[in-house]
């Protein structure tokens, strides 16, 4: 008669693989050939990828660790008791540290290792109120952001964008700071999760010519909801049925930066020099719509600004990105419509002006727009040459509405022309609030 003694290695170890980590340790005890089994690191490899998504002998600081055994162990003691949570915040983590190793290390500097849980008790006796555990979980990984000196000016955990000279950008706060940043709003009790980049430092600005407005990410310890604060005003971070609480929130966020519906993007200062961050002007659909009329590419980005004091007249305020680019020959060539005739290449090109409709969400007609240039510029493009972009504003009176335009560009230059205008599309947009806010 078979007996155990006579189960291979894999078949012992398939075994094994079906009992839990208590079991498996009691059954090690029975004798010493098993012991060796309960310990093979591809069992508990197994176990660390299904509960946590961890494939690599790291602890959820990223600390090595001497075997995926003792993976499992301290991954269970650190985060194990918030259930199915930890392998969501893990993975959010993962994407997001995974998108700045690749295209911004600087920022991955900036991240603070994650706070222990007496340092998280420490903070809710504070604020005497407990808080969610989906937020607690996100700050095991990392303590927020540590940022000095106006090189980190940009260096915001949940990102930038600027209108004019307006710039917001938002940092994750280390847990020190929402302590001390905690308050009562009316009938909410809100933890900052995000402030501007400003909040634990002193940075000069003037030298950027721009204005650093405040913009916080707060989650209500009562309900867990998500919201934006600017100006002393809150709106929902969450925009779908049913709402949504941090994790949601932060996994959306993950989702989008390694999709590539985020990017980095650079603002330069008056001086020349310039620094990156992560831009929240979308770059893929559905935020970003784009149309090849002539060789020349326009690009069309939308942002929902929930509450701007530059913005008067309207209770739906957006922010817009607008991108010119003269594509290569042959690209041009590629694009060139055959009804349009001989191909003829475009060498160079200079817009003169700009013509906006703005429907509102029945395709009513609310606003027309006809001005020369834009943001008082007349780009010049030529091939090989870097984009030219900028941002302007705009607002309504309903949650929804859309717009669509033309730009009347010339051949050559505005002081040389090389050939005929010609009016370059720009594909209709929506004016929408989104699913997420950030």
């Amino acid at each position: 008669m078979a007996s155990f003694d006579d189960l291979s290695e894999p078949l012992l170890v398939k075994i094994f693989s079906l009992l839990g980590p208590k079991d498996c340790f009691m059954a090690s005890c029975v004798q010493r050939s098993w012991k060796a089994t309960a310990g093979n690191d591809s069992l508990w490899r197994e176990r660390c990828e299904k509960l946590w998504s961890v494939t690599e002998r790291k602890d959820h600081q990223r600390t090595d660790m001497p075997s995926f055994m003792a993976t499992y162990y301290c991954w269970d003691k650190e985060v194990g008791k918030y259930g199915a949570l930890a392998r969501r915040a893990h993975l959010a983590w993962h994407k997001i540290e995974q998108f700045c190793q690749q295209h911004h290390p600087a920022m991955l500097c900036t991240l603070r290792p994650g706070a222990s849980e007496e340092d998280l008790d420490e903070v809710e006796k504070t604020i005497d109120l407990p808080f969610p555990e989906a937020f607690r979980l996100l700050y095991r990984f990392h303590d927020g952001q540590i940022l000095d000196g106006t090189k980190s000016l940009l260096h915001g955990l949940f990102g930038w964008f600027g209108v004019y000279d307006a710039l917001h950008c938002t940092a994750m706060l280390p847990i020190t700071i929402v302590a001390k940043a905690y308050v009562a709003y009316g009938d909410k009790a809100l933890a900052f999760f995000g402030g501007d980049t400003i909040s634990t430092r002193s940075t000069p600005t003037e030298s950027w010519g721009i204005s650093l407005h405040a913009r916080n990410i707060c989650v209500d310890v009562k309900t867990g909801s998500v919201h934006v604060m600017s100006y002393r005003r809150m709106q929902p971070a969450v925009h779908k049925p049913g709402g949504g609480g941090i994790m949601e929130w932060f996994e959306a966020y993950a989702d989008a930066l390694d999709s590539g519906y985020f990017k980095l993007a650079s603002k330069q200062a008056r001086h020349g020099h310039g620094i990156a961050g992560i831009s929240l002007i979308p770059r893929r659909p559905p935020g970003q719509v784009s149309m090849v009329t002539r060789g020349v590419r326009v690009s069309a980005s939308v942002i929902f600004l929930p509450d701007d004091p530059l913005m008067a007249g309207g209770r739906y305020n957006f922010a817009y990105s607008i991108s010119f680019e003269l594509l290569s020959e042959d690209e041009q060539r590629a694009a060139w419509p055959p009804h349009a005739g001989p191909f003829r290449p475009l060498a160079s090109v200079q817009l003169r002006s700009r013509h906006w409709v703005i429907r509102n969400a029945a395709g009513q007609v609310e606003h027309v727009v006809n001005g020369e240039a834009v943001i008082g510029e007349y780009p010049h493009l030529t091939f090989g040459e870097p984009s030219f972009e900028y941002q302007s504003c705009t607002h309504q009176q309903e949650p929804e509405g859309f717009m669509e335009g033309h730009f009347r560009f010339v051949e050559g230059s505005l002081a040389q022309p090389t050939g005929p205008e010609f009016d370059v599309q720009c594909p209709k947009f929506r004016l929408c609030m989104p699913d997420y806010i950030f």
